[in-house]
């Protein structure tokens, strides 16, 4: 398909996704999975994303692909399991884009990303405005031009730990270009 699945939650409410492949049948500038939640704070229930395969039909090199894999619009409390994210040539797709909602100041936080991989993505992860609380681990960025980036145009961005991952991309492994605190790498 070239249109993904886009979720809206209200207060309280929490999506799962497990146990299956989204694929795109053309190259686009789509979302595979986007949820927005209008619950400023965060809910107190947790949105759950596992054993997931997120890439384009066709052949590498020339695979069709997502414009990004995974869009959370300020959605708290997230686990990321196991989920395969699969880019065109490393320039294409965005893996995970996570932000807050400016225009109500509220935050997005407390995302688990596990075990996962980000193969011949643009970006691996890249955090916009009012993230706080990325936690990666056993996770592979490989072939793309950056691991996780925070641009310079977002802000009150915070709090990143890394730790048991591995990063062979083309560009920064980690690219942060807003003042920020709380960055923590171990053993990657």
């Amino acid at each position: 398909t070239t249109a993904g699945f886009n979720f809206t939650l209200s207060n309280e409410e929490a999506i799962q996704m497990d146990d299956m492949a989204v694929l795109s049948a053309t190259a686009n500038d789509h979302d595979a999975i986007a949820v927005t939640s209008s619950d400023c704070g965060g809910s107190k229930q947790s949105s759950r994303f596992s054993n997931l395969t997120i890439e384009g039909t066709g052949s590498f090199p020339f695979r069709n692909h997502w414009g990004r894999g995974l869009t959370l619009n300020n959605l708290s409390f997230v686990d990321v399991d196991s989920v395969d994210f699969f880019g065109e040539n490393g320039s294409s797709m965005q893996g995970i884009f996570a932000t807050g909602n400016a225009t109500s100041h509220c935050y997005a936080f407390n995302m688990m990303v596990s075990k996962s991989n980000f193969i011949n993505t643009a970006n691996g992860i890249s955090l916009g405005t009012l993230f706080q609380g990325l936690f990666v681990t056993q996770s592979n960025f490989l072939n793309g031009e950056a691991g996780i980036v925070v641009p310079a145009a977002e802000s009150e961005v915070d709090q990143i730990n890394i730790s048991d991952s591995s990063f062979d991309v083309k560009g920064d492994t980690i690219a942060i270009f807003y003042p920020f605190v709380g960055l923590y790498v171990t053993h990657n």
